[in-house]
Parts: C-alpha cells; structure tokens; sequence
C-alpha cells in the first residue's frame, strides 16, 4: 500500500466520522511522510517536538490526545513511549492490503459536486453533505453555540433557550440552598423574587436579557439573609456557610483559567452577556 491509498483511506474515514478533526489529518499524513521518507520501515521514530512545530500545534495535551485517537481507530500502532525529551516514541502505520473501497459516501458527495447535482442552489455549487455521528442528544431548548479546545477534551459549550421559572421551582431552588428555612418563607420570597422580575420581562436592571434566572440570586444575598433569617426584631444568625469557587475561562481564551467566588462568577456571568463562560471546577474553600 502506497502513501495515496494511505491518505485515501483516511479522507474516506474522517469524511464519515465527525470525531476526525484537522489536528488528527495533520499528524496522521504527517506521519505516512515520515515513513515515506523512511523508506516505508515497520517501525519508525515520531520526535514529539519537532512534529508539534511542524504542525504548528501548541499544546501537547492536544497532540498527545489526537495520537491516541489515530492508535484507537486503527491508523496507526504505538510500538513504545518516549521515555524523556531526548528519546522519541516510536509507532508504525497500520498497513491494510485491500485496496480502498469505491463508492464510499466522500466519493459520492464529490460526484454530486462536480456533476452540478444535490441540494445546493445558485451558481452551480453543491454543498458537500458530511455525514455527523451525533453523540449526544441535546435537548429541544438548547443549542450549541460554539465548539472550543481546552487543550485537553473538546467542549461543546452550549446556549440555553431562557424559560420562565414559576414560583414552584423557585421556592424548590431556595430550599436547597436552605434547607432549614420553613416552606412559608421560603414560598414568599419566591413569590417576591418571581413578581420582581416578571414585572422587567426577566431582564436585569439595564435591559440584559437573562440566561440563567438561578443567577440573579447572586444579587438578592442581603435580601435573602433579612427574609429568611430574621424574625422581628431578633436576629438569627444561620451558620456560615461554605464559599464556593470556581474555576472557569472565557472562550474566546480557553488557554487563560480563572479562580473567583461563586458570586463574583455569578456576577461577571450577568454583567457581560455577550460572553461566553465555562466551569471548568467547582469547589468548597
């Protein structure tokens, strides 16, 4: 098998499967020029750093993951692990006897193209239909709004259609916040906080469409301490609670990781709405 009939079969299984991205056909034609130039060896040394640079990729846990990837589905075989920096892993391209198949679904796609023929309209193009292996089902109020890289996994960050609470679910929100507070308080504030923003069309104070109404909380705390926590004219204290972190990245920076309170993420999430944020972490100081 020859280095065409190589990247044939990969184009015809990276057209089929939506899991293939570019770093994967990057390091994986990368590494049939190498044998090439090899001489076709079984074996053959892949250097870590000097492929990254070649391919212009950046992070390792990035490389390494895509390597994985290609050994799982066959495309290649890692024969030995780089010990250190100095020594290189050493894999070999997994060889297949048979010809490529014809009449796979990029062949047909691609005679579509040409012949003029297809769903596309105006000028003669024709879209070329990839097939998605959809691995998740994502629910009729959601849609995904971007796919970024962390380094590490792929993350689907998705935009969540806003839905009005009723005041059911936001009393069942308060009691699990505050378990110790009667039902009686804790339905009236829910009753309070829900005519509240009903009243704003579920908007913050400047206008801002919510995203989440859970986060609006983050503004209510001194409200919350004097409804639930005081009774007259004495003061119960309730037992500190925990403060929550997190920690989160803006994706448009997915390389730059943040720690803040729970409230200041809260508060930065509803302050700037034209942001995207994920939670990497969550945790208890």
């Amino acid at each position: 098998m020859n280095g065409y009939n190589l990247s044939r079969k990969w184009f015809d299984f990276s057209f089929e499967n939506h899991e293939a991205k570019v770093q994967h056909t990057a390091i994986y034609l990368w590494c049939v020029e190498l044998n090439n130039r090899f001489g076709w060896k079984d074996n053959f040394r892949l250097p870590t750093s000097s492929t990254m640079e070649g391919l212009s990729i950046g992070n390792k846990n990035t490389f390494l993951s895509a390597l994985k990837d290609l050994e799982s589905w066959g495309f290649i075989k890692i024969i030995s692990e780089s010990k250190n920096q100095n020594q290189a892993r050493i894999i070999s391209i997994c060889r297949s006897e048979s010809e490529p198949a014809q009449g796979t679904a990029l062949d047909m796609a691609l005679i579509q193209q040409s012949n003029g023929t297809g769903n596309g309209t105006g000028n003669g193009t024709v879209p070329i239909d990839k097939q998605v292996n959809q691995v998740n089902q994502v629910n009729q109020e959601t849609t995904v709004e971007k796919i970024i890289d962390n380094g590490q996994d792929e993350i689907i960050v998705k935009k969540q259609k806003f839905t009005t609470p009723t005041i059911q679910e936001i009393s069942e929100y308060l009691k699990s916040k505050h378990p110790s507070v009667s039902q009686d308080k804790l339905d009236a504030f829910a009753t309070k906080f829900w005519s509240h923003y009903e009243n704003k069309s579920w908007s913050y104070g400047r206008g801002q469409k919510m995203k989440d109404w859970r986060l609006a909380f983050g503004q209510w705390q001194e409200t919350i301490t004097k409804d639930l926590y005081q009774s007259g004219n004495m003061s119960i204290k309730p037992s500190p609670p925990r403060k929550s972190k997190v920690k989160y990245f803006d994706t448009d920076f997915p390389d730059r990781v943040k720690v803040a309170t729970r409230e200041e993420y809260d508060l930065l999430v509803s302050s700037d709405p034209d942001s995207t944020f994920v939670i990497t972490q969550e945790y208890f100081d």
